[in-house]
This record gives C-alpha cells, sequence and structure tokens, in this order.
C-alpha cells in the first residue's frame, strides 16, 4: 500500500504463516507514460509469518513532463531457486498511480490548410500528403489516406459496434438478446449529411445514420480527425457487449502499439493484475481460443498505434475519458457461429475495436453473470477520440 507518495512511504504485509520474507528481493521502478525513468532496491529487514512493515521509496520528480502520467511499481522476487520456482521468478507485484502535479499541455495551433471537395457520391477533405473520404451515401468514412497509401479496407471506416462474438456459455444470457433484438445485424440508413469549412485548418463533417447516431468529425490540416459520436436508444433497456466503433484496416497493419492495460488481455471485471505501461503486440500472433470468440480486449487504453513494414501508421488517442482497445485478425460475424479456431477462414484484415463501454466477463458458464456494475446496458451516450495518421 503506498500510504505517502510525496516520501515515498509504502506498507508492506506479509501474509506468509509461518515464512519471513528474507527470501525474496524487493525492487522498484518509477515510469513515465510507460517509460521507465528510475529504479531501485528497496532494503528488507526480517519478517516474520503476518507481520506488517514499512520502506521508504527514495523516486524523485523534479521535472514533470506536461501531461505525463507517472507509476511507480513494487516487486518481490524469488532469491534463490526452489522446487516450485526458478530464481528471480516473480511471486508479487504491485502498481501505484503517483498524484503527480503536471503542467497542462498546450494545444498547437494546426495552420496547414485543407481544402474540401464534393460531388453527389462523396465528400473529400485533403491536406499535406493526406486525404479523408466520406461516402455520401452512407455517411461513413470510406478511406483514410497517408502518403499515397489507404489504410482502410473498402468501407472500413468507423461503424458503430455493440455486440461480440459470445464467450460460450459465459455470454449466453445477453447473446440471446442480441439477437432477438438486432444488436448483430444493424442496418444503417443515413439521415443527414453535411460538410462545412470552418477555417482555412479545419472542416466538420456531421453524419447522422439510423442505428449509429450523430458523429461529429474535425479534420484538421495536420491530418488529425477529431471524432464525437453521440448514440441515442430507443426501446427496451437491453444489456449490451460494448459501445464503440469498428475500423477494418489494411492487412499489413499487423502491430500494435498501445499505452493502456496489459500485455495480456483484461476486461472491466479481469484487470486487477494488468499494470498500465506500453506495450507491443502482434495482430495475427495473439491466443485463439480453441473454440472462436471475441478476446483480446485491453482496458483503460489511452493511445493505441497501428502500424506495419513500409506502411503509414494509425494512431487512435482517448479523449479524457479512457478508451477499451481490440485488434483482432477475424470480425465478430466470421468467428460466431465457428465450432472450432481451424475452421475460421483467412483474415482478411486487421480489425480495430475501440469502445468507451464494454461488458465484463463474469463467469455465467458456472456461476454468476457479471456483476451490474460491469455490464453495458443501451442508454445514450456520449464519446470522443482522435485519429492520427503518421
Amino acid at each position: 500500500e503506498l500510504t505517502d507518495p510525496v516520501n515515498g512511504s509504502i506498507q508492506i504485509r506479509n501474509k506468509y504463516q509461518f515464512i519471513s520474507l528474507d527470501g525474496f528481493e524487493a525492487s522498484w521502478s518509477l515510469t513515465e507514460n510507460g517509460k521507465e525513468i528510475d529504479n531501485g532496491a528497496i532494503r528488507m529487514r526480517p519478517s516474520w509469518g503476518r507481520g506488517l512493515f514499512s520502506a521508504n521509496i527514495p523516486y524523485k520528480i523534479e521535472h514533470p513532463k506536461a501531461g505525463a502520467e507517472y507509476f511507480l511499481r513494487i516487486s518481490y522476487k524469488q532469491k534463490e531457486k526452489t522446487l516450485w520456482a526458478d530464481k528471480g521468478f516473480e511471486v508479487a507485484s504491485a502498481q501505484f498511480k503517483l498524484p503527480v502535479n503536471t503542467p497542462p499541455v498546450i494545444e498547437t495551433k494546426v495552420t496547414s490548410p485543407v481544402k474540401l471537395v464534393q460531388n453527389a457520391q462523396s465528400a473529400v477533405v485533403s491536406g499535406k500528403d493526406f486525404s479523408v473520404s466520406f461516402n455520401k451515401k452512407t455517411g461513413f468514412i470510406s478511406q483514410l489516406i497517408k502518403n499515397g497509401t489507404n489504410l482502410l479496407t473498402a468501407d472500413g471506416g468507423p461503424q458503430l459496434h455493440l455486440w461480440r462474438a459470445g464467450h460460450r456459455t459465459d455470454d449466453d444470457w445477453a447473446f440471446r438478446q442480441w439477437e432477438k433484438f438486432g444488436v448483430t445485424t444493424l442496418k444503417y440508413t443515413l439521415v443527414d449529411f453535411k460538410a462545412e469549412t470552418v477555417d482555412n485548418a479545419s472542416v466538420q463533417i456531421t453524419s447522422t445514420t439510423k442505428a449509429d447516431g450523430t458523429a461529429i468529425y474535425l479534420v484538421k490540416g495536420d491530418g488529425s480527425i477529431v471524432v464525437d459520436n453521440k448514440v441515442e436508444f430507443v426501446g427496451l433497456r437491453i444489456n449490451l457487449a460494448k459501445i464503440g466503433v469498428r475500423m477494418m484496416l489494411d492487412k499489413k497493419l499487423d502491430r500494435m502499439t498501445f499505452f493502456g492495460c496489459g500485455p495480456f488481455e483484461n476486461y472491466s471485471d479481469r484487470k486487477a493484475a494488468a499494470e498500465v505501461g506500453l506495450y507491443e503486440i502482434g495482430v495475427y500472433e495473439q491466443y485463439t481460443y480453441e473454440k472462436p470468440m471475441e478476446r483480446g480486449n485491453h482496458e483503460d487504453v489511452r493511445w493505441a498505434k497501428l502500424s506495419g513494414k513500409d506502411m503509414p501508421s494509425l494512431l487512435v488517442e482517448s479523449d479524457a475519458k479512457l478508451m477499451q482497445v481490440a485488434a483482432l485478425p477475424h470480425t465478430d460475424e466470421q468467428m460466431y457461429p465457428v465450432e472450432y479456431k481451424i475452421d475460421l477462414p483467412a483474415s482478411s484484415a486487421p480489425v480495430l475495436s475501440v469502445s468507451t463501454k464494454t461488458l465484463g466477463v463474469g463467469s455465467n458458464s458456472c456461476g454468476p453473470q457479471p456483476l451490474e456494475r460491469f455490464k453495458v446496458s443501451a442508454e445514450n451516450t456520449s464519446f470522443a477520440y482522435t485519429i492520427k495518421l503518421f
């Protein structure tokens, strides 16, 4: 427990009944936005079974970086090899977010010009080395082009997504609702589309679609796209798997780097052991369950970047409300209903999911559903994120 963040005081409790902590080495590390900037050893004194003692961590943050997040990590490892673990095996760890007063981030005013060109079928916003195309018949982004390369598959722009390939019997209670009320087969119908130049360096696109809600895209001259979504539900207040959007990317964008909970998959009710950090995963290298299902979610993500060899990169950044992100080789439609992973089709595109709410896992196959605070209801929701092209 971090008892005094200012002075670096922590309290350590030995829960062993009859074993001291002499057989472990304790250490600490300090990270800034996921990158380690300092570390050291913790002086241990003998502590017999069920003992409680304090230690001081001599970390210093003399010049906090604007907008940065600082985390302190404590680790206990085996001093020597034992019958059940090798030397250096980590037996316990804890991570604490430090309450550091960091200077605010000063937003740089974008001055690079953008141009809006429209016809009956599309609206295209372009600037230096990038363009964003919108399909006027659907209201969605149809192309994201950076340095001449389209980063999306055909019609792979962000679209509202509310369900998941069921976690088998754990999700049966909710999946029946998704199928009954058409959540798995949403039909998008354009209601209104408007494109207007805000100033020399930005264009605003407002798209309202049945089953998707209203999305406002602010395209700036630096190639960034600030997206504000407003989703309004009608009818029964059913349970959903998530509230967010899904994008289909070029197959070469096969690496994801993110700053959030990891390194393993985690959910709202399965993240106590997941630490906030900077991680990189391969879209096609993630563990696949024998019975295909949605997987690979990461909670509390600040930003996630998709990249690939000889390709531009696409970065998605959260607003003040952190997001949940997953990048998988298959869509939910491709994974359900499929009996075994050997029956999955070849991947046609990385599927990037960005959500503001995600259903927990629970244990309904042999116990209860997720707790109420980990459920997602069909309630009016607003969320925002930013897309950046590099």
